[in-house]
């Protein structure tokens, strides 16, 4: 075993680490079980919560009856099962599971650390993902940022310096990690490419491309529940997600990212409508160029009234 998490390494690395842990579990204490944390950084937490609540109910995948593809569903659905398993509690029980999760994410940092550099900088590398902000306070959010941190820790864990990766059990394991990333977060799909590369620069090209498909093959048996889904509900019109359209809009007109005053404001007089309205039970009314009252669809547009 690699030797930078042992005691003997020195009494103030431990007191480091402990500290650290001490720290995240105090934080997830303080953020309880409130969609919103004292801090309020996950803005759109309300989101994944109402989305959750409604598979919980039995609703499926949808706002007001209407199916979505413009949040991805890993998330919605594991804090769907512990809504299910655990109730009212179901938000602290997330928040649990993020701290766990945010630890691991620390120890894939300083392990691939130690692989590429030694010992020491491994040790650095716990210390400072463990105190690092970000890290230390997205654990507490009902987001998937903890989440996609610690599968992006994963994926270079497998491909950085490992010897382990023309193994097929490696690939396998970046197969699924890909296929969980894009489950998670739409933009992370593009973490195969990435694989890709690393698979046909890391080994010769017949066994390259072997792994290459056996590592699409497990991404793709992941994803491909999600994409049938889509196919059947939306009717061959959406394949992956809805975001695309509505991200382009934001990127053009607002490149900043929505920090500046004003900026929600161009967007809804842009497109008539704010983002949060795709996500809303009781989503307010539009018109479509004919004139009939309608009201925002989960996909963008606006589909005809079944409101009286």
């Amino acid at each position: 075993m690699r030797d930078w998490f042992r005691i003997s390494t020195g009494k103030l690395f431990v007191v480091f680490v402990t500290t650290g842990v001490l720290l995240r579990i105090v934080t997830t204490i303080v953020a309880g079980n409130g969609t919103l944390t004292p801090w309020r950084v996950g803005g759109d937490a309300p989101f994944y919560v109402r989305l959750a609540s409604n598979i919980a109910s039995g609703s499926g995948f949808a706002y007001a009856r209407g199916p979505t593809a413009f949040r991805p569903p890993l998330y919605p659905l594991l804090l769907a099962g512990l809504i299910k398993i655990f109730g009212r509690s179901a938000l602290s029980a997330m928040r649990v599971v993020q701290l766990c999760v945010g630890v691991a994410t620390a120890w894939l940092c300083a392990r691939i650390s130690s692989r590429i550099f030694d010992n020491e900088k491994g040790r650095a590398a716990l210390v400072t993902a463990l105190f690092l902000p970000t890290l230390l306070i997205f654990p507490t959010e009902l987001m998937t940022e903890c989440l996609a941190t610690f599968l992006v820790a994963v994926f270079f864990d497998c491909i950085l310096q490992n010897p382990a990766l023309p193994r097929r059990s490696t690939t396998v394991v970046l197969g699924l990690t890909v296929g969980l990333s894009t489950l998670l977060r739409f933009n992370m799909a593009s973490l195969g490419l990435v694989a890709i590369f690393a698979l046909a620069r890391r080994m010769d090209w017949p066994l390259a491309w072997r792994r290459i498909l056996l590592m699409a093959a497990v991404a793709s048996f992941v994803v491909a529940p999600w994409l049938v889904r889509n196919l059947i509900v939306f009717h061959g019109r959406v394949l992956l997600s809805t975001q695309g359209g509505l991200n382009a809009v934001q990127g053009v007109l607002t490149p900043q990212g929505r920090v500046q005053g004003g900026d929600l404001t161009l967007l809804h007089n842009v497109l008539g409508w704010h983002a949060a309205d795709l996500e809303s039970n009781t989503p307010p009314r539009c018109f479509n160029p004919c004139g009939a009252r309608t009201r925002p669809s989960r996909m963008g547009t606006c589909f005809p009234s079944m409101e009286k």
